[in-house]
């Protein structure tokens, strides 16, 4: 699906891949098509079917289209599981149930602390990121200021503030070349991101406060209609959204 579509030429689409790859599916569009972002009209079995099945029947219906489209090695990538709903996160159980008897690799990226029921499951395997170590911290920094390059004891300062942890690190970097030579920057990411919030004016940052009530992706139309005006996206988009198509927008960091 093109993610520039709306949802009813979503709906439209995803109802042709069905009949393509297993039309038996065809009377439970309506079931995958909020697992696309597609809208799609109701269906007597959907309608007949009792709500406490959904979830069950969702799941299923997913499992045969994608058991259809994916005939070959296959690799699927979740990231962000530890913002997942309980309904995604079930319908994700349920397809890792399934990866033992496919060619696919199912890989869930997450918060170590923040587990959607897979971790225990047999067969899988959790690798656990460390802090980045000296020698990698250092071509990091080399690549982020290569064009502004930072005085050694200002670079040897921030990589150690920064503990091996690449976001805080990059946000201490650019916070660094925004405040310029000789100014003190945030201790903490929350304090970097709290700054540049606080350099918007006061329009922006009304709009990027009414946004981060809507969740981690934001609708433009509704986020419009809410602020009453047309939204000035160029002014957030740099430091804290970015697009998505279909009239999405994402934030930069979960922690926005």
């Amino acid at each position: 699906l093109d993610p520039g579509q709306g949802p009813s030429e979503s709906g439209h689409r995803l109802a042709a891949e069905v009949q393509r790859l297993a039309p038996g599916l065809a009377p439970w569009i309506p079931l995958l098509a909020p697992l696309a972002g597609a809208e799609a009209a109701a269906t007597p079995e959907v309608a007949a079917l009792d709500e406490q099945f959904h979830q069950q029947r969702q799941a299923e219906a997913l499992l045969t289209l994608l058991t259809a489209a994916l005939r070959t090695q296959t690799v699927l990538i979740v990231d962000d599981a530890h913002w997942m709903d309980d309904a995604s996160a079930a319908v994700l159980r349920h397809l890792a149930g399934a990866v033992d008897n496919r060619p696919w690799l199912l890989l869930v990226c997450r918060r170590v602390d923040r587990d959607p029921g897979l971790a225990h499951r047999a067969g899988a395997a959790s690798i656990e990121l460390p802090p980045l170590d000296g020698p990698a911290v250092s071509r990091l920094v080399r690549e982020v200021t290569r064009d502004r390059p930072l005085a050694p004891h200002e670079r040897d300062s921030l990589t150690d503030r920064a503990g091996g942890n690449p976001l805080f690190l990059l946000e201490l970097l650019s916070a660094r070349v925004q405040a310029g030579p000789g100014r003190d920057v945030s201790d903490t990411v929350e304090g970097l991101f709290a700054a540049q919030v606080d350099r918007l004016g006061p329009r922006d940052r009304r709009t990027l406060r009414i946004a981060s009530v809507l969740g981690t992706q934001v609708p433009l139309d509704l986020l419009q209609e809410i602020i009453g005006d047309a939204v000035d996206v160029d002014a957030l988009l740099h430091d804290f959204l970015s697009g998505e198509g279909g009239g999405m927008l994402r934030f930069r960091h979960n922690m926005l």
